[in-house]
C-alpha cells in the first residue's frame, strides 16, 4: 500500500449482485444486506474509501485476445472494463449509474462476487498513490476529497499548534527586536553626539591654532623687549588652554588673549613691566591678575594678562 492508502485506511467494499439489470442484492465487507438500502450503505461508509464492485447480470467476461474487447475499451463505448487473468470484464455504465450517488472511490466489476471483490481490493492498491492526485479524473478529485476530509483535523491539530508556537516565538521575538531597536537608537544617539562633540572640538582646535595678525614670534618679541633688569620672565603664554586636552571634551582656551608670568625680587619693577607692556601697542588693555611673595626666596611672582 502506498502513501495515500495509508492515510485513508482500509476501503469499504460494496459487492453488488444484479438478478437483473434492476434488481440486485448487496454484501457490506462481507456481510450480507437484508435490505438493499444505498442511503444506509453510504452513512455506514463514513469518511472511509468505498469501491463498488459489481457480478452477476451483465457482467461479461471475455478473453483479452478477443475482437470483441477491442470495442469494449474504445473510449466512449459506454462499457466500464478492467483487465483480469487475460481477460476483460465489462458491464454497461447505464447498468451502475445509479451507484455513482453514493461517490464510491470506483466502481470496477467481476465474473463473481469474489472476483469483484479481489479485483476492488487490487483496484485500491494500485490506483491510490501520489501520482493518481495528479492525473485530472473524477476518481482522482474522488480521491482527493476523501483524503482532504481524513487529514483535515489532524492538519488543523497542527495548524494550532503552529499558532500557538508562533504566538510564543513571536513575542520573543518582537521583544528582542524592539530591545534592539532601542539599543540601535540609543547608539546612533550616542554616535551623532560623538560626531558632533569631534566636529566641535576640531573647530575650537583650528581657531586656537590661527596665528594672530602680528604673529607669534612678533607678539612674543615684543612683549620680552620690555623685560625690566630685574625681572625674569618663567612663560609667554598666547591664547592659553583654561583646561587640559581631554577625550570627549570639548576644549576650552582663553581667545585673544596673552599670558605673561614671572618673577623678580622688586615689586615695584612688575608694575613696571605693566606699564611698559600697555605703551608696546599690543594690547587693548593689560591687567595684572596676581603677585604673590615667596617669604623663603623673597622674590615676588607675577601674572599678567593682556588682551590682544
Amino acid at each position: 500500500m502506498g502513501l495515500v492508502a495509508n492515510i485513508l485506511g482500509r476501503p469499504r467494499v460494496l459487492v453488488v449482485s444484479f438478478a437483473s439489470a434492476d434488481t440486485w442484492s448487496l454484501q457490506f465487507d462481507g456481510e450480507p444486506e437484508s435490505v438493499p438500502d444505498l442511503a444506509a450503505v453510504q452513512a455506514r461508509a463514513g469518511k472511509a474509501p468505498l469501491l463498488v464492485a459489481v457480478c452477476g447480470y451483465g457482467v461479461i467476461a471475455k478473453d483479452a485476445a478477443s475482437d470483441a474487447t477491442a470495442k469494449v475499451t474504445a473510449p466512449g463505448s459506454g462499457f466500464l472494463w478492467q483487465r483480469d487473468a487475460g481477460q476483460v470484464v465489462f458491464v454497461r455504465e447505464a447498468q451502475v449509474e445509479s451507484f455513482a450517488a453514493l461517490k464510491p472511490l470506483a466502481i470496477v466489476c467481476g465474473a463473481s462476487a469474489a472476483d469483484a471483490g479481489r479485483i476492488a481490493a487490487h483496484h485500491y492498491d494500485e490506483h491510490t498513490r501520489l501520482r493518481d492526485l495528479l492525473r485530472p479524473t473524477p476518481e482522482s478529485s474522488t480521491l482527493a476529497s476523501l483524503l482532504a476530509r481524513r487529514i483535515q483535523m489532524p492538519v488543523l491539530c497542527v495548524l494550532l499548534a503552529l499558532l500557538a508556537a508562533n504566538a510564543f516565538v513571536g513575542a520573543r521575538v518582537l521583544d528582542r527586536w524592539q530591545a534592539a531597536q532601542a539599543e540601535r537608537t540609543a547608539l546612533e544617539k550616542r554616535l551623532g553626539q560623538a560626531d558632533n562633540t569631534s566636529r566641535n572640538r576640531a573647530q575650537t582646535l583650528a581657531e586656537w591654532g590661527r596665528i594672530p595678525p602680528h604673529g607669534f614670534a612678533w607678539l612674543c618679541d615684543r612683549a620680552a623687549s620690555a623685560v625690566p633688569r630685574d625681572v625674569t620672565l618663567a612663560s609667554l603664554t598666547i591664547q592659553p588652554l583654561l583646561k587640559a586636552i581631554e577625550e570627549g571634551r570639548q576644549p576650552r582656551f582663553s581667545e585673544n588673549e596673552m599670558v605673561v608670568t614671572g618673577h623678580t625680587r622688586r615689586s615695584e619693577s612688575v608694575s613696571e613691566y605693566a606699564a611698559a607692556l600697555g605703551t608696546l601697542g599690543l594690547a587693548g588693555q593689560v591687567r595684572l591678575s596676581s603677585v604673590e611673595y615667596d617669604r623663603e626666596k623673597g622674590t615676588y611672582t607675577f601674572r599678567i594678562n593682556l588682551e590682544l
